[in-house]
């Protein structure tokens, strides 16, 4: 039996009148075609013919948080699970919304290569510091930033950053740190000064280790003909001692992930959803569950109380079970799918936040002291347990910051 020691409850925030925030995909579309995101069939630019296209509308918006709801409001975190957010066509009279209601944190997150002139102007004159800001995600240089982040026209980019910057924004970078682009860090921090960026971060990226066997696993990067045209690899940077080489040779790995990229495919155009529970990591279901989302108790400075909203008006718990209300995409945590169901229930357009957050404290945080089986949900154990490397502080995922102004 599981003691999860986490005391905080999402009821809480109407009950005890306590400020959250939210995760808010505003889009599914995107103009980059990055190599590990899901919205892609394996590590193609192939979009998933499964994925609902669609963003929030402005009046939609204001209907699922009007201004009674939104004084509870700490922080509106645009980023998402399957879309840029400034592919969302009202994406600025939403920003301009909440920051009309005083929410004090809005932060957008973007690879930047979207929207013209006249929508990075706007966005510039609103998010003007640093807890109102844009955090634009570029991965090196010219000549690196398009091996992960495909499709994003390098002088679109620039443009649009400088637009956003010298309208008066506020500019933080994200930089994924691979093997290709490592060796620029520092002409890039230099570059992104004279941009007007303010701070950067260094990360390194998921999808180039695998966490089960500790080892570092070159990922390929495929064309829509199915050919492999580059290898992302782990940065040396990030490399530790608790992790070893893929013994794989590249030939092998090629074959691997070009057979299982077919598959997919074909699975994907036939609209097969393979949902597979397995035993896999039951061993660590007696782990206690340390919620990223709900940290500390009602008293405590700490709360962040967020919870994941997609264009639909779907809300999940956090984003790592953001495609649990989505049929078309598998998950092997069956279980947490069906207790959630009726999905109407986590639904704006249906019901209330306030009784959203009390159906995720039932079927959610109540069942952290069961087995799997019984209902705990495998994705918050594999994401909070404390006997697995925390997703959001792997030693893998060492976070810099360079303060660069």
């Amino acid at each position: 039996m599981v003691n999860s020691h986490t005391t905080a409850r999402w009821s809480d925030v109407f009950k005890h009148r306590i400020p959250f925030s939210v995760h808010v995909e505003a889009s599914t579309r995107c103009n980059s075609r990055c190599v590990l995101c899901p919205r892609f069939i394996g590590n193609t630019p192939i979009t998933d013919p499964n994925l609902n296209l669609t963003e929030i509308k402005i009046d939609e918006f204001k209907k699922w948080f009007p201004s009674d709801v939104l004084k509870l409001a700490v922080q509106f975190h645009f980023c998402g699970n399957f879309g840029d957010p400034t592919s969302c066509v009202d994406l600025a009279e939403i920003v301009e919304y909440l920051i009309d209601n005083n929410v004090p944190n809005v932060i957008v997150r973007t690879n930047g290569g979207a929207r013209d002139v006249k929508f990075w102007s706007k966005m510039g004159t609103l998010l003007t510091s640093p807890n109102r800001s844009v955090v634009f995600s570029v991965d090196g240089l010219e000549s690196t930033n398009h091996l992960y982040r495909r499709e994003v026209k390098w002088k679109t980019l620039v443009r649009n950053i400088k637009t956003f910057t010298s309208s008066g924004g506020y500019a933080t970078q994200d930089f994924l740190v691979f093997k290709h682009n490592e060796h620029q860090i520092d002409e890039a921090k230099e570059y992104a000064k004279e941009i007007g960026i303010k701070e950067l971060s260094l990360k390194s990226p998921f999808g180039v280790e695998d966490e089960k066997t500790k080892t570092y696993i070159p990922n390929p990067a495929i064309d829509k003909d199915g050919n492999i045209t580059h290898w992302l690899e782990k940065a040396e940077m990030f490399k530790n001692s608790e992790f070893s080489e893929d013994v794989m040779s590249y030939e092998e790995r090629a074959a691997i992930a070009l057979s299982k990229t077919d598959i997919a495919l074909r699975e994907a155009k036939a609209g097969i959803v393979e949902s597979v529970y397995t035993k896999d990591h039951d061993y660590l279901q007696d782990t206690t569950i340390d919620c990223i989302v709900l940290k500390g108790d009602i008293n405590s400075p700490w709360i962040k109380r967020e919870v994941f909203l997609n264009p639909n008006g779907d809300v999940a718990p956090c984003c790592y079970l953001g495609f649990i209300t989505d049929p078309h995409y598998p998950t092997n945590d069956l279980r947490t799918r069906e207790l959630l169901k009726p999905f109407n229930e986590l639904n704006l357009n249906h019901s209330k936040l306030e009784d959203i957050f009390s159906v995720f404290d039932k079927k959610i945080a109540d069942n952290w002291k069961k087995t799997h089986l019984e209902g705990r949900s495998l994705t918050c154990t594999l994401t909070c347990g404390k006997r697995q490397t925390n997703a959001a502080d792997k030693k893998n995922l060492i976070r810099s910051q360079l303060n660069i102004s």
